[in-house]
């Protein structure tokens, strides 16, 4: 064999060698998203549940951000306070010249907190979202959070495919541990694998892992007192020194979607700290010199909405169980309801 003909035979190997190689990588990657989304996980797209077409004629799409409590983390699929918005939307009267219905896309991650909901509503613009609650508070309770875990994909940033098997393949025994899931919550020192599935255990393990979060989350973020009773201190920014990172992070969020005439309401989590309720008092705070009353955009403070003390509601003292979910969810519907009426 001649030495050109050598050359291009060695090209065309390494070609359909690579392109062998790409063809099994996505074959597996396609199917851990199957097994994925069979258990209430990610979709092929990056977000809980099944993927959402073009919007359908008088479909009212909600985009909601957040960390795991958004997500739903530890209940089946249909038993986030997303999905209960949901059918509680489309269970309303139709006002006339109102939505004909109502989808709600939970783009919430575990782990995430202010720094990525800019970066989660610019990655799917395509959805064509026509409003935006922010779940908001607990990610950001431990000083800068910067996780992002889907914008530093560079396959997901360009095709909108987010590959999960390299994190499956370099964490596999954290992930597998209690069952697929990617991610985990940090609770710094005690550390326990993300997986909405963690209630589809025996009762006892379920309660074990939550009594384990829950004393983890108390050391760590100290406990719940009176919240009316929680002072702030005045700082020379917007939220004083201890939350002006948070705010900073909230601010471009905000300013994309009401830049972009999108209604936005911002929803105070279920307080589980007097750190959670100074930090909420700041933001609101916040906001109100930020924005005055600007109507489109909305705070919803559900911080006694829940008792994160009570296991029938919260297994671990921060994620709500199906019960919970519920209540957030009809604690949302009316003011909801109102504003998008208003604002959209």
């Amino acid at each position: 064999m001649s030495g050109g003909k050598y050359a291009l035979f060695a090209v065309l190997v390494v070609i359909i060698s690579t392109a062998a190689l790409l063809a099994t990588f996505l074959a597996g990657d396609l199917y851990f998203h199957y097994k994925l989304q069979a258990k209430g996980m990610y979709n092929i797209w990056g977000y809980r549940g099944s993927s959402v077409g073009p919007k359908k004629k008088g479909e009212f799409r909600i985009a909601v951000l957040g960390g795991s409590s958004a997500l739903g983390y530890g209940t089946p699929l249909g038993h986030s306070f997303p999905a209960n918005l949901e059918r509680a939307f489309n269970k309303n009267p139709r006002r006339k010249g109102g939505p004909e219905s109502y989808k709600i896309v939970n783009l919430a991650w575990n782990n995430e907190g202010a720094h990525s909901y800019i970066h989660t509503l610019k990655d799917y613009t395509y959805l064509d979202y026509d409003a935006v609650i922010i779940y908001t508070g607990y990610n950001d309770l431990g000083g800068k959070n910067l996780a992002v875990f889907r914008h530093k994909s560079p396959i997901f940033r360009l095709t909108g495919y987010l590959p999960l098997l390299p994190t499956m393949m370099l964490d596999k025994a954290k992930t597998l541990q209690f069952g697929l899931g990617i991610g985990e919550i940090n609770l710094g020192k005690r550390r326990t694998n993300f997986t909405p599935s963690v209630m589809d255990q025996t009762k006892a393990t379920a309660l074990n892992i939550g009594g384990q979060i829950a004393l983890s989350l108390e050391e760590q973020l100290g406990g719940l007192t009176n919240p009316g009773q929680i002072k702030i201190m005045a700082g020379d920014t917007d939220c004083g020194e201890r939350w002006t990172f948070y705010c900073s992070e909230i601010k471009p969020a905000l300013h994309f979607a009401l830049n972009n005439g999108l209604p936005v309401a911002i929803v105070t989590q279920p307080y589980i700290s007097d750190k959670h309720v100074e930090q909420q008092k700041t933001l609101v705070n916040m906001l109100r010199r930020r924005y005055g009353d600007n109507p489109r955009l909305l705070h919803i403070n559900l911080g006694r909405a829940v008792d994160l003390k009570d296991r029938k509601l919260s297994f671990d003292g921060m994620h709500l169980t199906s019960r919970g979910n519920e209540i957030i969810s009809k604690n949302l519907i009316a003011p909801l309801t109102r504003f998008f009426a208003r604002a959209s």
